[in-house]
């Protein structure tokens, strides 16, 4: 696995976490390492760190590979499939987002696995969600969508309330609070006549607002 930052390292341990340990050895290959996530990854198989000099990062992973001797290679990023293309090893890389594949290094890898269908081409399988499953909710709440997020004023918390008024079916469920401003919550939903149709929860613990969430039909997620 060829990482750079930014928390991929985590992905790894996730990644790691998911396959028969019997049956598949890691190394990981990774730079700026959070603090912690080293040992981490050392659960699941070897961790060399690369130098930030790209070309000492090379070297670093070319010795790496000869050390290890692996079948495939997972790269996060162009360079890691660059790498990999440069000592003819199979690769396979992740591309994220709606951008091209190429920003991703799925140029040079000979596979490539997206998270959405903007980023497939003839070498892409489209993998929409790598978010662990939530248990299917045990009660539906018709016609409800919620509202889950920060209520500061980039993420128009108004606006959601505008909708609804427009929308006498609708009922609504606000999660989150304002970190930048004061809103008032309770008071903006009277003040639209929502209260009977609107519910404040204010801020949940995550699983408990991902479960409320669950429940709806429809979530609007400004976090």
């Amino acid at each position: 696995f060829a990482a750079s930052g930014e928390g991929l390292e985590g992905f790894a341990e996730y990644l790691a976490a998911a396959m028969p340990s019997t049956q598949v050895e890691w190394l990981f290959t990774v730079e700026e390492a959070r603090e912690g996530a080293g040992a981490a990854l050392a659960q699941h198989g070897e961790v060399r760190l690369l130098s930030d000099d790209p070309r000492q990062k090379s070297w670093d992973f070319l010795r790496a590979v000869h050390d290890f001797r692996p079948h495939l290679v997972h790269a996060s990023r162009e360079s890691g499939a660059v790498m990999a293309q440069r000592l003819g090893l199979p690769c396979l890389v992740t591309v994220h987002g709606l951008q091209g594949g190429a920003h991703y290094g799925a140029d040079f890898a000979d596979y490539a696995g997206g998270v959405s269908p903007a980023a497939h081409s003839d070498t892409d399988a489209t993998v929409l969600s790598g978010i662990r499953p939530v248990p299917f909710p045990k009660r539906r709440m018709s016609k409800q969508v919620v509202f889950i997020g920060r209520l500061d004023v980039e993420r128009n918390p108004e606006l959601y309330l505008d909708v609804l008024q427009q929308v006498p079916e609708a009922r609504g469920l606000i999660i989150g609070a304002a970190n930048r401003r004061h809103f008032d919550a309770p008071a903006e939903i009277a003040r639209r006549g929502l209260g009977e149709r609107v519910c404040y929860a204010g801020r949940l613990p995550a699983g408990e607002a991902r479960g409320l969430a669950a429940e709806s039909d429809g979530v609007m997620s400004c976090c």
